[in-house]
């Protein structure tokens, strides 16, 4: 089934705020519970705008409880977050971040006077953070990165579900290097997310698409149709 026009340009900016998101994302393989994390106090601080503690989120998270400590050491450092007596709250360097990225994306949110500083208007952080707990059990096989690279896939997908993309058109999309991208879709092909075939007239280039068979499939196809093609 084709998803809906209205339903597909909101998928689309749903992919183009993923994609400004992840930009800054490195290539490492043990990036995704650090992502899970981060998509988590996003949800809680920019949708429901409320704050949570580490115990909060060792008790939500299926991600070992050190290596959240560490995690949180690492996002301290970094002016990710602060910490008011047990609880977490963005830094004004953080909401700074986030709101940017809302603007480029042209994103629906409401500024507000509280310590989270905004407020959006739609799931976007509860859809990317179901999305992203489907890639943690391949925690150490697979970077985060590859979630652009995946989006790009599920947007042809949407639009024309047996067309088959080149790397190029993939890298071009994802804002992702060629070289980069290479790595990323033969890790992904070797774990079953993608399937790969020649082009019919050019045997020099490669095109993928995403393979139906793999455990993740229905379950980002659930959930993707729920929340942007409800009307199809």
């Amino acid at each position: 089934m084709r998803a809906s026009t209205a339903g597909y340009e909101q998928f689309e900016d749903f992919v183009r705020f993923i994609l400004n998101l992840n930009q800054g994302q490195k290539t490492t393989k043990r990036s995704i519970p650090g992502i899970v994390i981060k998509e988590l106090l996003a949800l809680h601080w920019f949708e429901k705008n409320q704050a949570l503690s580490i115990d909060d989120v060792k008790k939500a998270l299926p991600i070992a409880p050190k290596l959240i400590n560490r995690l949180f050491a690492y996002f301290l450092r970094c002016g990710a977050h602060r910490v008011v007596g047990d609880q977490l709250l963005p830094t004004t360097h953080q909401i700074e971040k986030i709101r940017n990225t809302l603007i480029a994306s042209k994103v629906p949110f409401t500024q507000t006077n509280d310590n989270f500083g905004m407020r959006l208007k739609d799931p976007l952080f509860s859809t990317v953070n179901q999305y992203s707990l489907m890639h943690l059990p391949f925690e150490g096989k697979l970077s985060g990165q590859y979630t652009r690279a995946d989006l790009i896939l599920w947007k042809s997908f949407f639009r024309r579900p047996k067309f088959c993309l080149s790397s190029q058109d993939i890298a071009t999309e994802a804002r992702i290097p060629k070289s980069t991208l290479s790595t990323l879709l033969e890790t992904a092909r070797t774990l079953g997310f993608v399937t790969q075939q020649e082009d019919p007239s050019d045997c020099r280039i490669v095109r993928w698409r995403l393979n139906p068979l793999h455990s993740t499939f229905r379950l980002k196809e659930t959930l993707l149709r729920r929340q942007f093609f409800y009307d199809t």
